[in-house]
């Protein structure tokens, strides 16, 4: 009866822990979205182009990076990690650190001039980054559901 109650219980903390990281997810999204506007806008008053249009190929540098660090991890580890978090047999932690991790990869991959030109024009160039990062795991899990679905 125990064993029952608990693993109701269990299955109940994981759905709610799964929809607690789903909700995280939208809000990156958002707010990654909104900094993403709120960058065009600042952008599109720099006076100088070639300042401009070096801000847009370093951020297509940035997204192209992430997209394939992301990539890279999600083969390796990261859904076998988040299968284990949710079967309650890893820490969260540990998925908070890959996410750290690939962030770290992504800066040391881009070459220092497009690190610079991120740097001079986003402020906190690693919340950008981490925040690129989880908007990439969201793209490609929704990929994969549609793939199923």
């Amino acid at each position: 009866m125990w064993e029952q109650l608990n693993a109701q219980f269990n299955d109940t903390l994981v759905s709610v822990a799964a929809g607690l990281l789903a909700l995280a997810g939208a809000a990156a999204s958002y707010y990654l979205k909104r900094g993403a506007d709120k960058l065009k806008a600042e952008t599109s008053r720099i006076q100088d182009q070639t300042q401009a249009q070096l801000m847009w190929q370093a951020i297509d540098r940035l997204e192209d990076t992430a997209e394939k660090v992301v990539a890279k991890t999600e083969q390796t580890v990261a859904e076998e990690l988040r299968q284990a978090v949710k079967n309650g047999k890893a820490d969260r932690s540990k998925l908070v650190a890959l996410g750290e991790k690939a962030c770290n990869e992504i800066l040391q991959t881009m070459e220092p001039d497009v690190v610079n030109v991120l740097r001079a024009n986003l402020g906190d160039l690693k919340t950008y980054v981490l925040s690129t990062v989880e908007a990439q795991v969201k793209r490609m899990k929704e990929a994969k559901e549609n793939l199923r679905g």
